[in-house]
């Protein structure tokens, strides 16, 4: 009969248990930034000049900011129609190891975060890409991965679909999974930095390098989502559940 009990006991608080767990085991991705720049109109205008698209552009859901930085003077960003989507952002004027987009969000309360964007050039703009991320304004860019784009259409031997409001194109979207980075995982106090950084001269739509500055790019459906970070609330239940079922379990033995 006590062997009996001392098993109930354990079971009921074994579930006690495994009902702090499950919620964390069973926490879905949630969305920290999703940019598809629908309200360009926010940017004071549809087409700036500048080296710089310092103002940026804010997270239509969730927060965060995509900024472009350039060193022709003279480039054009505007925004053209998206990948699926009324808008996108496009710039000319880019240079090799120096031009890029970036984005900035919160990871404070979150891990497994998961990067996810839309990017095409034209057939003169730039092919090769190297993604990148840093902790802080301040940080220093850690490199992740490289990748390559495709000419916004089809160029020369390349077939590829143009872009349009209607009809997404998944041949331009990319995925960079940093759920084993925890260097930008769960930071208070700073914000992280994620940059799609140009890595070469050749020319999207074709093996010809030294593209003109003419030449475009453009990026749509940022989206970067993470598993949140449970409470400490949480944590703290399941230690104490787990610490009674060993305290009732050795006094009943």
């Amino acid at each position: 009969m006590q062997k009996n009990v001392k098993f109930l006991m354990a079971a009921a608080l074994s579930t006690i248990a495994v009902d702090f767990v499950l919620p964390t085991e069973r926490a879905e991705a949630a969305t920290i930034a999703s940019i598809n720049f629908e309200g360009e109109s926010l940017f004071g205008g549809s087409v700036l000049t500048s080296a710089f698209f310092s103002t940026g552009y804010l997270a239509e859901v969730g927060t965060g900011t995509v900024y472009g930085v350039h060193t022709v003077t003279n480039s054009v960003w505007s925004f053209p129609v998206g990948n699926g989507s009324v808008n996108s952002a496009s710039a000319t004027g880019w240079t090799s190891g120096n031009s890029y987009w970036e984005i900035e969000v919160p990871t404070a309360t979150f891990r497994d975060i998961i990067v996810n964007f839309d990017q095409v050039s034209s057939s003169t703009g730039p092919r090769n890409w190297k993604f990148q991320y840093k902790v802080g304004s301040a940080g220093s860019y850690v490199d992740v991965g490289t990748y390559a784009n495709l000419p916004n259409g089809n160029s020369g031997t390349i077939s590829n679909p143009s872009w349009s409001s209607s009809v997404v194109n998944l041949a331009n979207r990319y995925t960079f999974d940093l759920s084993a980075i925890s260097a930008i995982e769960d930071v208070s106090g700073s914000n992280v930095f994620f940059r799609l950084l140009v890595d070469g001269t050749q020319q999207a739509g074709s093996n010809v390098t030294a593209f003109p500055t003419t030449g475009t790019n453009r990026i749509d459906n940022v989206l970067i989502t993470a598993t949140p970070v449970p409470e400490p609330m949480t944590a703290g239940l399941l230690t104490a559940a787990a610490s009674a079922m060993l305290a009732r379990r050795r006094g009943k033995a």
